[in-house]
């Protein structure tokens, strides 16, 4: 047996790269002795990038449980590109890895225990408290303070509420960390410390407050954010109005839509981050103001998630919707795809009756913005704009009929001979029988069957 460790080492000392991946990869499923793994482990510093990619893999693979403590020495290596990978394998053992980081973490130095405690922090399995709380209550290393504040928040270890309110006063850098640890953690001790503090801190930590209090039900935190919204605009503002959303979704507080919270909605549509957006399309009153619809429109098609919340927003103020779309999109010389595809799956979904009640004036101006795209460069947009006009406005599409049956996608005849089959409108008869001698032998003869029933 021992000589065919050695013959595995021989080979994984190659200097051929591929030879060396392959070798790792037949190991992936049956589970390595723990020579082998250690003469695995060895390569995680070859300055191959394929091979180091390959041997790491096998190793989060592999179902060997002594893995952990065989990589977890690669920590302490000086060369960062080891270190982060030894982490990563740690990392995908999860809680595999929680026992062998901790029989380490007395025998590293300040680094290795701020990566060992970062890790444990993100696996996030609870045993890791008290051993985190003893470095928390020894180390002098301020990196290591922060890290074990950072993990304890994560792992929501309300044991430790006493420790990180103990170091608070220790080091303004450690401001932030610990109001973001605390709200993670919750509960009435760490929720009075925070409201206690946030006048007297600077405003990065009360930008930290100010977060964490959406994952708090308490109705000081609401009256604080409330504050917060009324005396200040831009970031701080924005973050009090999520945490706000967050406190109404999750906790049922009641949260009034009154000026403040409308005026916030159109800044952070102008101005926000999308995950504030994504918020801000929860605040269902604020679209019954134009500006707010104009703004939400414009953003549209700019973040899946935002969208998702944005057609909810629509579908329930379809009549603001449409008397704010007609003008934007006759403003755009491109990008108004997605907002075409949305507009025929609200008409899809019974919301018509909301095009109809336009101004003549209105409907007309879509009308002509349809008609002037039915050429355009895009299959897709050709067709919604067809389908749309024929059932928006069908006197308008009877009289681009002929620019409809030039279509060069056979696919937009087919479903312009769809719509039009049923009908015996001189003009249609006449586009009928002009696709019955088209090119597209399916148009050709889809065509040739309408004009048999005529």
């Amino acid at each position: 047996m021992q000589q065919e460790y050695l013959r595995v080492k021989e080979i994984l000392t190659s200097d051929d790269p591929q030879i060396i991946r392959m070798t790792a990869e037949n190991f992936r499923i049956t589970e390595l002795p723990d020579q082998i793994a250690k003469y695995l482990a060895e390569k995680i510093v070859d300055k191959n990038n394929g091979v180091r990619d390959s041997i790491s893999t096998t190793l989060i693979l592999n179902k060997n449980p002594h893995i952990p403590e065989i990589v977890v020495p690669y920590i302490s290596s000086p060369d960062a590109a080891t270190r982060n990978l030894a982490g990563e394998i740690l990392l995908a053992k999860g809680s595999e890895a929680v026992d062998a980081m901790l029989d380490y973490l007395p025998k590293g130095n300040d680094d290795d225990q701020k990566f060992i405690i970062d890790l444990l922090g993100l696996i996030g399995d609870k045993k890791a408290t008290q051993p985190i709380l003893e470095v928390l209550r020894k180390t002098e290393d301020d990196n290591v303070v922060l890290a074990c504040i950072e993990a304890l928040g994560n792992l929501k270890a309300e044991e430790s509420v006493d420790d990180i309110i103990k170091v608070y006063s220790q080091n303004e850098l450690f401001y932030p960390t610990v109001m973001e640890a605390l709200g993670k953690i919750g509960g009435d001790k760490a929720v009075s410390f925070m409201l206690e503090k946030y006048e007297e801190v600077d405003e990065l930590t009360r930008f930290s407050i100010v977060e964490s209090l959406g994952d708090i039900g308490n109705q000081d935190a609401v009256d604080l954010l409330n504050d917060v919204i009324m005396e200040f605009n831009g970031p701080l503002a924005w973050a009090a109005f999520e945490s706000l959303m967050k406190l109404r979704t999750n906790f049922n507080f009641d949260i009034k839509e009154g000026e403040h919270l409308i005026a916030i909605t159109k800044e952070i549509f102008a101005d926000g981050d999308v995950k504030y957006k994504i918020y801000a399309a929860q605040c269902y009153k604020a679209f019954r103001d134009n500006t707010v619809m104009q703004k939400a429109i414009e953003n549209y098609g700019t973040d899946e998630k935002l969208d998702e919340k944005l057609e909810n927003i629509f579908f329930q103020y379809s009549d603001k919707f449409f008397s704010e779309v007609v003008n934007y999109l006759d403003s755009l010389e491109d990008g108004f795809n997605k907002l075409l595809a949305l507009i025929k799956n609200l008409i899809a979904g019974g919301k018509a009756e909301s095009f109809f009640k336009l101004e003549e004036v209105e409907q007309s101006k879509f009308a002509n913005f349809l008609a002037s795209k039915l050429n355009h460069h895009d299959e897709e947009t050709r067709l919604i704009c067809m389908e749309l006009l024929f059932f928006l406005v069908p006197d308008t599409a009877l009289l681009f009929l002929d620019t409809m049956s030039d279509d060069p996608s056979p696919w937009n005849k087919l479903r312009l001979l769809e719509i039009i089959q049923n009908s015996r409108e001189p003009k249609v008869v006449e586009i009928i029988n002009k696709l019955a001698e088209d090119e597209d032998e399916m148009v050709k003869e889809t065509a040739n069957n309408i004009l048999l029933t005529i």
